[in-house]
């Protein structure tokens, strides 16, 4: 499964400096993200709301890759058609350059304490030849005499979505919203990309991962070092997930024959 979009967002108490300092941030954005060499990059500020942006696009199908600063958020979010491999993530640009300008942001103005600090990846993939080859894949995760009681009750499925919430022993929660994937169902979690993967029939499958912390100080870890064991941690449940969905549709098309 692909990472097709990517999240992250720091939260911390409201920051004045930051409302104070628009010319700096500009700086900041200006030289982390190497804009001068970016033609289609686009800064943008928001008097109203106070908050500066910036999006970059390399090419036509390349990534889209958008900041917002605030005096009380830094959030960046990274777009591909094609998506990117969970275990090179951090370590693909521009979302490198994104997780590093936070990373800047919080040190030119000291801020320590986060009081959550979330990461969201949305990956796409493809388990079967169809949307219906995907749930039957999903509806093999629950035991087949309470799909019919189901069925029997209710009427015919059309679709289904798994939701897991939770914490680990470190503190690291999770909210997961698994299930099979229609491509007009991309506005709902796409931006940018829309009207490329709308268009697209090689996924039918979604999963919608966010971990997050809450209330730490990052005074002795980077950015990228806070969130390097969650993307870990993301890519052994997805691959879990996968062989899970691959084992039901092996056994869903044995039992057709």
């Amino acid at each position: 499964m692909p990472v097709c979009k990517v999240i992250f967002r720091l939260d911390f108490k409201l920051h004045f400096g930051i409302i104070d300092s628009p010319g700096k941030i500009f700086e900041i954005f200006w030289d982390t993200l190497n804009l001068g060499n970016r033609p289609n990059s686009q800064l943008s500020k928001s008097p109203v709301h106070r908050i500066i942006s910036v999006q970059t696009r390399d090419g036509e199908r390349g990534p889209v890759a958008s900041f917002n600063a605030s005096p009380s958020t830094f959030d960046g979010a990274l777009e591909k058609i094609e998506g990117i491999e969970l275990l090179n993530l951090l370590e693909t640009e521009p979302l490198l350059s994104l997780v590093r300008l936070a990373g800047r942001l919080c040190e030119n103005f000291n801020i320590d304490i986060i009081s959550r600090s979330g990461f969201r990846l949305i990956y796409l993939g493809k388990v079967g030849d169809s949307f219906q080859d995907a749930l039957a894949s999903f509806n093999g995760f629950f035991k087949p005499n309470y799909i019919t009681s189901v069925e029997e009750k209710l009427g015919r499925i059309s679709d289904v979505g798994i939701i897991w919430e939770g914490a680990d022993e470190s503190g690291v929660k999770y909210r997961c919203h698994s299930g099979p994937y229609r491509s007009q169902e991309a506005p709902r979690y796409f931006t940018s990309i829309i009207d490329k993967i709308s268009t697209s029939s090689d996924f039918d499958t979604i999963c919608d991962l966010d971990l997050y912390e809450q209330n730490f100080s990052i005074s002795k870890r980077t950015i990228s070092n806070l969130y390097r064991p969650i993307v870990l941690k993301a890519n052994k449940f997805i691959k879990d997930l996968e062989n899970g969905l691959i084992q039901n549709m092996e056994k869903t098309h044995a039992n057709r024959k």
